[in-house]
């Protein structure tokens, strides 16, 4: 102890320079330790990202302009402003939904009776929400009569039947291959596919949830074409699966039994309204 006391006497400015070395070693982060080096280093393969250059295929713009009376210059007015004032409909309705942090983006358009004219109201709704820039994919999934491929001018198949075979179908797999894609606006088109109505059936349909999760995703609305309620019970499984419904009759053609029937077989509370429409197809 003594002669610990006599060594700082004897060099007090020797023991500070050592207090203050020893204080800048504690301040100074540690040294990373080094990795230990394996004995034998295993070849790790590389593997390059493979870029999905995918592209829908387009539809026959001429085709096109036949069936969406809202792509055509030359359509008759009254169908263009009917359209629109549906699409703000709807549009303001997503909008009262999000408020209730509901989502509204899986519309079905279903009818009581064939013949109603849900197909054009489908389409025609689908490719006015696609120019006003949304991302919109109309679905044939009237398993009873399909008929959008025709209205289209589109391939039949591959289609909705191909995305829904397997255990979970291409949910997780390359759903996107068998859209189509229409001339000038973000409109995808989905067909009934191979086998037509007599590929799908109910038990099928329950895997349609699971799809529709993945559209979700990619899509600002999923419209629905689906069968008329007299002709197959899949069109209450359908308005079950979608977030609401579009109810379409015909003047002078729908029934107001069918009407009746029709509405209480669906959702309470999910009927958007009730479509009047003209034409039939």
């Amino acid at each position: 102890m003594e002669t610990t006391q006599e060594a700082i006497a004897a060099a007090p400015e020797a023991f500070a320079q050592t207090l203050l070395n020893l204080a800048d070693q504690l301040d100074a982060p540690p040294e990373p330790a080094a990795e230990p080096v394996p004995d034998v280093v295993p070849d790790v393969p590389v593997v390059e990202p493979v870029e999905d250059s995918y592209e829908p295929p387009a539809l026959d713009e001429s085709a096109c302009r036949k069936t969406f009376a809202v792509l055509n210059p030359q359509c008759r007015r009254e169908y263009l402003e009917q359209f629109r004032a549906l699409r703000t409909r709807l549009c303001l309705e997503q909008r009262n939904w999000s408020l209730q942090r509901q989502d509204l983006r899986v519309v079905s358009v279903l009818s009581p009776s064939a013949g109603d004219g849900r197909s054009f109201v489908a389409a025609n709704l689908a490719a006015s929400l696609a120019v006003s820039d949304a991302q919109v994919l109309l679905v044939d999934v009237n398993t009873a009569s399909p008929g959008l491929h025709r209205q289209l001018g589109a391939p039949a198949e591959p289609g909705l039947t191909e995305a829904l075979q397997g255990p979970r179908g291409l949910a997780n797999q390359a759903w996107w291959t068998v859209l189509h894609r229409v001339p000038g606006c973000n409109l995808f088109v989905m067909t009934l596919g191979a086998g037509g109505a007599t590929a799908i059936d109910t038990v099928d349909l329950q895997k349609l949830p699971s799809l529709i999760e993945h559209w979700r995703q990619c899509f600002d609305w999923v419209i629905l074409d689906g069968p008329a309620f007299s002709e197959s019970s899949d069109a209450e499984i359908l308005s079950e699966i979608a977030d609401a419904s579009l109810l379409v009759i015909r003047p002078g053609h729908t029934r107001f039994a069918e009407a009746q029937k029709a509405t209480a077989r669906t959702p309470e509370g999910r009927v958007l309204g009730i479509v009047l429409n003209p034409r039939s197809g």
